[in-house]
C-alpha cells in the first residue's frame, strides 16, 4: 500500500519542477558557482581538486589532474585484476 504523504510530496515536487521551465538552467548555474567556490577554496588551501558540472549534477575529485585520477584508477584496477587472476589460477591448480 502506498504512503499517501510520500505520494503527495512526490506529486508536489513534480508539479513544482514542471512549473519552472528554467529550473535546470538555474540549477546548472548554481552548481557551477558552487564548484567555482570549491576550486577557489581548495586553491587557497593548497589542495589539488578537479570539478565537473553536467546540468544540475556536480562532482569533485582530489587530484591534480584527470589524467592522474585515471592513472591511479587503472593501477588499482590492475592490482585487483592481477590478485583475482592469481587466486583463480591457484584455485584451479593452474599455478
Amino acid at each position: 500500500m502506498a504512503n499517501p504523504v510520500a505520494m503527495s510530496a512526490g506529486i508536489a515536487a513534480i508539479s513544482k519542477i514542471n512549473s519552472d521551465p528554467n529550473l535546470y538552467a538555474r540549477l546548472e548555474k548554481l552548481a557551477k558557482k558552487l564548484m567555482d567556490g570549491f576550486k577557489e577554496a581548495a586553491k587557497s588551501a593548497g589542495i589539488a581538486i578537479q570539478t565537473d558540472v553536467r546540468g544540475s549534477m556536480f562532482g569533485y575529485f582530489f587530484y591534480r589532474s584527470c589524467r592522474e585520477k585515471l592513472r591511479r584508477c587503472v593501477k588499482e584496477r590492475y592490482k585487483s585484476y592481477l590478485l583475482n587472476f592469481t587466486k583463480r589460477c591457484l584455485s584451479v591448480g593452474f599455478i
